[in-house]
């Protein structure tokens, strides 16, 4: 399964970088079909033509930014609140978008190979305290269903990060779908996804750790 959401990772990213050659080795072809003038341009100030966009073939780019909360349920350890941020970037004649961020959370741990570990450690503390660190890159495959309603969908590559009573760090994958609602136009958007995480590579004295996943992770982004 890591293997396919790794390939699939790599197809989606040597196409977004493959685009722009792919169009420029094609020099008589036109890029945009003929645009018919709209009768109401000499009034609204748009160019004669009927174009949106002050140059000819420009590309829109949307950015944005959101505060998220996850709720991650591991398969080897209690359900746990994560609290987190993403940055996103996608242009307008490509339906990809990359999606960068970072979660994490303090807690005392009751993942088996940590409590095996800290059963034989001999530390006076209660119980194994971690702090767990996420950083998800995805490149999602976005389609406007609505005038307000964005899905996205996806796989994304992880990196894992365990601290305090065992450190080490791995890197996992994720699979994902994801809803943006547009409450303010072109301004904010309120966010839900729900997918899962493969997260079992890393490792502490009582064995591999295990953090694979269901979560599910609500957000506001602000776009710009």
């Amino acid at each position: 399964m890591k293997k396919r959401l790794l390939v699939a990772f790599g197809i989606m990213l040597m196409q977004i970088l493959n685009l722009d050659s792919a169009v420029a080795d094609q020099p008589g072809k036109e890029r945009f079909p003929e645009r018919i003038p709209l009768p109401e341009a000499a009034e609204s100030g748009q160019p004669a033509d009927g174009t949106r966009s002050a140059t000819l073939g420009s590309v829109d780019w949307t950015f944005s930014v959101s505060p998220v909360v996850t709720m991650m349920f591991f398969d080897d350890d209690r359900n746990r609140p994560l609290y987190g941020g993403y940055v996103e970037a996608r242009r307008s004649d490509f339906p990809v978008n990359l999606r960068i961020g970072i979660e994490g959370a303090h807690f005392d741990s009751e993942n088996d190979a940590l409590v095996d570990a800290f059963a034989t450690s001999g530390s006076g503390a209660s119980g194994p305290e971690l702090t767990f660190i996420r950083v998800p890159i995805a490149l999602e495959y976005y389609r406007e269903v609505m005038d307000n309603l964005t899905l996205f969908a996806g796989p994304g590559l992880d990196i894992i990060h365990m601290d305090n009573f065992a450190d080490d760090t791995g890197v996992g994958l994720h699979l994902s779908g994801r809803a943006a609602y547009e409450v303010i136009q072109d301004l904010v958007d309120v966010t839900l996804e729900g997918g899962y995480l493969f997260a079992d590579d890393l490792e502490s004295d009582g064995g591999d750790v295990n953090f694979d996943g269901a979560f599910v992770s609500a957000g506001v982004a602000v776009k710009f």
